[in-house]
């Protein structure tokens, strides 16, 4: 089981030898950052991340386009999300998150929020939430 909370990706840079794998510092507001390699672009911000031994940042996906969940600043590092999740075997979908048909992240349907609103992606409704 994992915690799903907010981190801040303080750099990134290409892997070496590879094309499109990116080395990501994630700091999850709890200690020393951590090093997480994804194969996907992405911008220094904050993201929603699966807090696990390796840490993974989450992402909309429905199948074939995904779309890291990225946070504005009026939400720090460290915020945790009351639930605990898991990977669905065999796959990268985290099980119990999706996100609703206003491009919510919800958590058994419920909206992720804080006192800031809810957590949403740009344009993946009804999509599953999964780790990059």
């Amino acid at each position: 089981m994992s915690s799903v909370l907010v981190g801040h990706i303080s750099s990134v840079k290409n892997a070496v030898g590879t094309e499109n794998e990116k080395i990501c510092m994630v700091d999850n507001g709890t200690g020393p950052e951590k090093m997480v390699v994804i194969k996907h672009d992405i911008h220094p911000t904050y993201v929603m991340i699966l807090d696990a031994r390796q840490p993974y940042i989450l992402a909309a996906t429905d199948g074939i386009n995904v779309e890291p969940i990225y946070l504005d600043e009026s939400v720090r590092a460290g915020v945790m999300f009351n639930i605990k999740t898991k990977r669905i075997a065999n796959t990268y979908i985290i099980s119990g998150l999706t996100t609703n048909d206003k491009c919510e992240v919800c958590w058994d349907g419920v909206p992720l929020s804080t006192p800031f609103g809810t957590i949403k992606v740009s344009s993946l409704a009804n999509a599953q939430i999964c780790a990059l």
